[in-house]
């Protein structure tokens, strides 16, 4: 009975050992994995979403800042004169880039203050305003072609006692110099097509009927 029981024993731990040797055997069969860690495929489900948001939103926010900056703030044209004849004049504006770095388009307000000393006792002082409305046109670079169309309200040169209305329509070209990442130095020389003599726009050049604009211009979305 008890060799019966020892031979039992035996045979089990036999079988066992056999068994053993096979769960080894499948194990050191199969082919080793190799895992990458540095590749983003192995990153959880929620970490990928994560990410992905985060770069949708900062690309949101440059294309909200594109957009922005089409649009530009600043004063097209500044200027000031001093002694016997002093004048200050200013025309804020607002445009909008319909083709980016191509096409402009904007409106503004003329403002200007005059100030004639005839003599130590006698002096004239004048308001003019108006509306300004343009188009640049950049060809190369910082280089642009620009139409200007004004409606300026002003004394008549004949009689001051009179007000009237005067359409000022110019042609000419300019240049835009960078300031920074945000702005724009504007300079502009325009002729003024509608010989009238009462046209705001006197001749620069002696009887020539031109301008120089200088300005500056900013875009909203705080870079070019």
């Amino acid at each position: 009975m008890k060799s019966k029981f020892a031979l039992s024993i035996l045979l089990l731990l036999i079988f066992c050992t056999y068994n053993d040797l096979l769960a080894q055997e499948e194990i050191y069969d199969q082919p080793v994995k190799i895992i990458d860690t540095l590749n983003t495929n192995t990153q959880p489900k929620e970490e990928k979403i994560k990410v992905k948001a985060q770069k949708d939103a900062k690309t949101e926010i440059e294309k909200r800042k594109e957009e922005l900056d089409r649009i530009r703030v600043g004063i097209a044209d500044i200027g000031l004169e001093l002694g016997d004849i002093t004048k200050v004049h200013a025309t804020p504006t607002i445009s909008y880039m319909i083709i980016k770095k191509r096409l402009e388009i904007g409106a503004g307000v003329l403002l200007a203050f005059f100030n004639f000393k005839y003599s130590s006792t006698y002096s004239k002082k004048f308001f003019v305003y108006g509306s300004d409305l343009f188009v640049r046109g950049y060809v190369f670079k910082g280089a642009f072609l620009q139409a200007q169309y004004n409606l300026i309200n002003k004394p008549s040169n004949k009689n001051n006692l009179i007000r009237l209305n005067v359409h000022d329509f110019l042609l000419g070209a300019g240049y835009a110099q960078k300031l920074g990442k945000i702005g724009y130095f504007n300079g502009a020389l325009l002729f003024n097509v509608i010989r009238n003599d009462e046209s705001f726009y006197k001749g620069l050049f002696a009887s020539l009927p031109a301008t120089i604009s200088l300005g500056f211009t900013f875009g909203l979305g705080g870079k070019d």
